[in-house]
């Protein structure tokens, strides 16, 4: 995870949530891409990701997020 720049969740893919610590320390995240049915994102999920500039959240609402995901 510490050399990847990006990650796009297809919208075909069916996922509800994004994990505790899930893309923790991936240092080099730049983007995140993510498909409207994500509804909770875990606390750290991008801790440390001190490259991450644009996130990209298709969703009508914002999804809910525990304490600190960044």
């Amino acid at each position: 995870c510490m050399e990847l720049k990006s990650f796009i969740i297809p919208e075909d893919i069916s996922l509800c949530f994004i994990g505790v610590q899930a893309f923790a320390y991936c240092y080099k995240f730049e983007s995140f891409t993510i498909p409207k049915d994500i509804d909770i994102i875990g606390e750290r999920a991008f801790y440390q990701c001190k490259e991450l500039h644009n996130f990209t959240y298709y969703g009508i609402k914002e999804p809910q997020m525990f304490e600190s995901p960044f």
